[in-house]
């Protein structure tokens, strides 16, 4: 069980992916603040990942659903307070989910609590117990013939209705000799730390919870909060620059680098609010608008009468297929594509063909053994960098001599490489970074910070001003996101992937900076027979020169 940020939800999805063996969780607007999940101590000898995944499934829950399961392969998926009856049901599989098969516990609770769907081709699912409050089965996945059980929980909302709850769950959890995972929302938190607003947590009102997970022995799948992206698509609201003015504010005392990085943090709620109310679907949202931009003017074509809506219409639908077209280019991480360009299936495909590069689904250990394992996959590669990054190795000691007889950094030089900079180094080394270049760790992109520059562009000066000033950078800055690139399309051991570091664009401004000072200088200092890595120099002079070296050798 784990602790959730407070945010409310109508449509809450527990979802099981590839026969149970993988774990995903989807809701409305994100995590609920009583929603756990757990699995039983021995449910460790079938190794399950589990992963958060924020997946908004209104307006269009039924398509969005079918859509979140065909992406993710999932084989059983479990969904919370769907608010259908019997019929309802029915008519959404014979639709979206033709070959599914389904239990519920529609009959014991008037509200449909709790559907279960799964596909029989890949699972065996057998129901164990029915109650208002939970449905229990028996999964087996009839390719590997693992078999665990699962129970999808939607606690009642007042304390004696849970006790139901507990019970039963204790009953089952002390003769259980199976791994056993629950999942789902309980309506209550094991703790204060888990809930974020609103009126603190009674003692009395977890202690139910709390005993039931402990005498079962449960152990708790913590909640990662993952690295959320901040979308250049946002900045075509109207509203964009002035939510960004309005929460630009930091009331806490610190350095002006812990003031600007509680300033960001503090935008992002916001931000992921206009997103929710202007950008989720955007691809629906885009085509309803071209198609009513489509339907006004072909009325426009029969009429002949030109309506004041019109040109709302227009623009709506102009902003929203813009939209789409920067955040698919975005997530396909296109650079050579023109600005009207906004072939979406081209775009699709390659987020797709991305994702398959990217994903590591087997590799090849040190032993020679292959693996499918996320678990040792991950150790691998930490065992692989370890070794390279913390081995010592035997050098000689360096003379000082030798660099002073060398070409050195003149006194006027090295004053510049460290004086404090100007607000317009600062702007150009900003200017100078791509917009599509990959987020740190706090999601912002240098799009975003071009956009509000004119906003946010002083403190983050200052900031920079600060780290010149006294040679320190907080740590949050500093933090980077690692990332595996595939060197080639057919990649099977460690050493077929090179790493690459995701910084946080302050981070890169300084590094630019740095950049641009040492560039001046550095002309000067290097040898001239070192041709690569030195701006107006060629590796390849090198090599033509010793081409035609060689090939003059045998004249006379």
């Amino acid at each position: 069980m784990g602790g959730r940020p407070e945010m409310t939800s109508r449509v809450t999805s527990s979802v099981l992916l590839n026969a149970g063996l993988y774990l995903r969780w989807a809701i409305e607007s994100g995590p609920s603040p009583s929603s756990h999940w757990g699995y039983h101590k021995e449910m460790e000898t079938l190794n399950p990942t589990s992963i958060q995944l924020e997946e908004k499934l209104t307006p269009y829950p039924q398509k969005s659903a079918q859509s979140l399961m065909s992406t993710h392969r999932i084989d059983v998926f479990g969904i919370l307070e769907s608010k259908f009856d019997d019929m309802a049901l029915n008519n959404m599989l014979r639709v979206r989910f033709q070959g599914m098969h389904v239990v519920n516990n529609f009959h014991l609770s008037p509200k449909g609590r709790i559907f279960v769907l799964w596909n029989p081709l890949v699972v065996d699912l057998d129901v164990i117990g029915l109650h208002e409050q939970y449905i229990h089965v028996r999964i087996t996945c009839r390719r590997t013939q693992h078999t665990f059980y699962a129970t999808f929980v939607y606690g009642l909302n007042t304390i004696c209705q849970r006790r139901l709850l507990w019970n039963d769950l204790i009953s089952f959890g002390t003769t259980c000799r199976e791994p056993w995972m629950l999942l789902g929302d309980f309506n209550n938190v094991l703790s204060q730390e888990e809930k974020l607003g609103g009126l603190k947590v009674k003692n009395y009102e977890t202690k139910d919870f709390v005993e039931c997970i402990n005498s079962i022995d449960l152990t708790d799948l913590r909640y990662i909060e993952k690295t959320i992206q901040i979308f250049n698509m946002w900045t075509l609201s109207d509203n964009f620059k002035i939510l960004v003015r309005n929460n630009w504010k930091c009331r806490e005392r610190g350095t002006e680098q812990f003031r600007l990085k509680h300033m960001f943090k503090r935008l992002k709620k916001p931000l992921h609010e206009l997103n929710r109310n202007n950008f989720s679907h955007i691809s629906v949202r885009a085509g309803k608008a071209k198609q009513e931009l489509v339907a006004l003017q072909e009325s426009l074509l029969n009429n002949d009468i030109v309506t004041d809506g019109y040109k709302d219409v227009r623009h709506k639908a102009e902003r929203l297929l813009e939209a789409e077209r920067l955040f698919i280019a975005q997530k396909a991480k296109i650079q050579y594509t023109k600005q009207g360009d906004r072939c979406t299936k081209f775009f699709y495909d390659l987020i797709k063909r991305n994702n398959k590069r990217n994903a590591i689904v087997a590799l090849t250990k040190s032993d020679g053994c292959t693996t499918t394992d996320m678990a040792e996959i991950a150790n691998e590669f930490i065992i692989h960098y370890k070794s390279l990054l913390g081995s010592k190795v035997t050098t000689t000691n360096l003379h000082s001599d030798s660099l002073l007889d060398g070409p050195k950094v003149q006194s006027d030089e090295w004053q510049n490489l460290v004086r404090v900079p100007t607000r317009a180094e600062v702007d150009a080394a900003l200017f100078d970074i791509d917009n599509d270049k990959a987020p740190g760790s706090d999601g912002y992109g240098a799009f975003f910070f071009k956009s509000t520059w004119h906003i946010i562009g002083s403190d983050v000066s200052k900031a920079v001003f600060e780290l010149f000033r006294n040679g320190k950078l907080l740590k949050q800055w500093n933090h980077s996101i690692i990332s595996l690139i595939p060197k080639m399309a057919a990649t099977s051991s460690v050493n077929d992937y090179r790493p690459i570091s995701c910084c946080t664009v302050f981070y890169k401004i300084i590094s630019k900076m740095l950049v641009n000072r040492l560039r001046q200088v550095i002309g000067n200092l290097v040898d001239g027979a070192q041709a690569g890595f030195i701006e107006g120099r060629s590796i390849v002079d090198n090599i033509h020169l010793a081409q035609e070296l060689l090939r003059k050798y045998a004249r006379k």
